[in-house]
């Protein structure tokens, strides 16, 4: 997940700017995010402004509690935790200044299109567990 565009239907109708990791990865070794009058720090910004977009936008087309939404919400805190923990500190104020911009356009959960979500027109069966007719049982010591 994350690495490749994504493939699903009606995708572009939820998200109008899609982003994936590999495209961010591809960007950087090809130097697209570069033009003559870009600096690094201007890479940079656009560089993690994508990786959130990411994230974000797998909050946008996705339920929330959904496996999907989560594993983004997972990989979206490690990110952050490798930025901070690995190069955080090697940032000037005003990328940390244009990053947090960026993240405060999404506020603490994701921007929602007006659009409904594309499965919540499904909804699913209240889950109620039922009880086994089949009894498990776990070694109390493995050998």
């Amino acid at each position: 997940f994350f690495a490749e565009p994504v493939t699903a239907p009606n995708y572009e109708k939820f998200v109008q700017q899609p982003m994936d990791l590999g495209t961010v990865q591809k960007a950087l070794q090809d130097s697209s995010y570069k033009t003559e009058s870009t600096t690094l720090e201007d890479v940079v910004v656009q560089a993690l402004n994508d990786i959130e977009r990411v994230w974000q936008n797998c909050f946008v087309y996705n339920v929330e509690g959904s496996a999907v939404y989560r594993m983004a919400e997972v990989q979206r805190k490690r990110a952050h935790a490798i930025r901070t923990t690995s190069f955080d500190h090697y940032l000037s104020p005003g990328v940390k200044e244009r990053v947090n911009e960026f993240l405060s356009k999404f506020g603490s959960k994701a921007v929602v299109n007006d659009l409904s979500r594309p499965f919540e027109q499904f909804p699913l069966a209240p889950f109620s567990p039922a009880k086994s007719k089949f009894k498990i049982t776990v070694p109390t010591k493995m050998h």
